[in-house]
């Protein structure tokens, strides 16, 4: 079915851009230099920006063309400690390409795709050092299909299941005096 296979390849690149969040494969992130963007005040800050704009990301009207895919893939890889930005840019980017290209190939004319991103709440510890796991409390990625304008398939699935982590962590590190997504937890 059209729609199963939009359900199957959502939970696939979601996955995929969860897991850029936890893979280690950078050296521990150096000090942030003056005028960078992204990240945050703290670390619940820079996870909950993140997810709204990832979900802004993958809403936006205009993601089928290259120059706004290329913006949203730097902008969310701001996101991330400095020294991660750029293999995180490249990682987003070909995801967005992905996305774009499935989104052309299983959603019809007549059809519309909406996604949203959704949690109760988002808590890291009281003091949580230089590095934590900040936890996403009943986060779930939510979508739809409209046909016409009739509903024809709609599904939750947890974020846990797509993140691979049963609770719902993200890692991120204090750079300076600004929190940052990371991909590794120490």
């Amino acid at each position: 079915m059209h729609t199963h296979r939009l359900a199957c390849w959502l939970r696939f690149w979601c996955g995929l851009i969860v897991l850029l969040l936890l893979n280690a494969c950078g050296p521990a992130a150096p000090q942030v230099e003056l005028g960078s963007i992204g990240g945050g005040a703290t670390p619940v800050d820079v996870v909950q920006t993140f997810f709204e704009e990832f979900g802004r990301a993958l809403r936006d009207p205009q993601i089928q063309r290259d120059s706004v895919r290329d913006r949203w893939a730097a902008r969310l890889a701001d996101y991330f400690a400095p020294s991660e930005r750029d293999d995180q840019r490249v990682a987003l980017g070909a995801m967005l390409d992905s996305y774009a290209s499935e989104l052309r190939s299983a959603v019809a004319l007549n059809e519309q795709f909406t996604l949203e991103i959704r949690w109760d709440d988002i808590s890291a510890p009281a003091n949580p050092g230089q590095r934590t796991l900040v936890e996403i409390e009943n986060g779930r990625v939510f979508w739809q299909v409209l046909r016409d304008g009739s509903l024809i398939d709609e599904q939750e699935t947890p974020l846990s299941a797509i993140i691979g982590r049963e609770d719902s962590s993200v890692p991120a590190v204090k750079v300076g005096t600004i929190w940052f997504l990371t991909e590794t937890y120490e």
